[in-house]
């Protein structure tokens, strides 16, 4: 025979939806961390940062020095404007690419064929990923937030 629950008082449901709310904003909050950290990896470094920058190889034909690389001419920010936070559930978040940029963006971040041409691969330009300081960046996060709880 199954045990009976024990009704919970109400000073713990009231626990229960406050821990539950932290845990919504701990996963929003993290999401803009790695959404920030993404974009900078276009934006400033250049490369991706895992444990240290792994800079990407430079264009071969370079028409325009000035402009970095990964953004489109006249400045153009259609990739890095378009990391973002896709999905947010009660347990995760998923970071992805929105919009017109998502055809091209594995092309980048993963060094695939490109259809510029028989054979043509991108070079692997990976901007968004599996990080450890990312990761240390997001613990540190939670850290704080459940210290603040507490």
């Amino acid at each position: 025979m199954p045990k009976k629950r024990k009704k919970l008082s109400p000073q713990l449901k009231e626990d229960q939806a406050k821990f539950k709310k932290e845990i919504k904003k701990i996963l929003i909050l993290s999401a803009e961390e790695a959404v920030q950290f993404f974009q900078a990896n276009i934006t400033g470094r250049q490369g991706f940062l895992d444990r240290k920058v792994k800079k990407w190889p430079k264009r071969k034909r370079n028409v325009d020095p000035g402009r970095n690389i990964l953004v489109g001419k006249g400045g153009g920010a259609k990739l890095w404007k378009s990391i973002s936070r896709t999905t947010l559930s009660a347990r995760s978040v998923t970071i992805g690419i929105k919009g017109e940029p998502k055809d091209y963006a594995s092309v980048h971040n993963y060094g695939l064929r490109a259809g510029r041409g028989k054979g043509f691969i991108m070079p692997k330009r990976q901007f968004m990923g599996e990080s450890k300081t990312l990761n240390k960046k997001i613990n540190r996060l939670i850290k704080r937030r459940i210290k603040k709880i507490l």
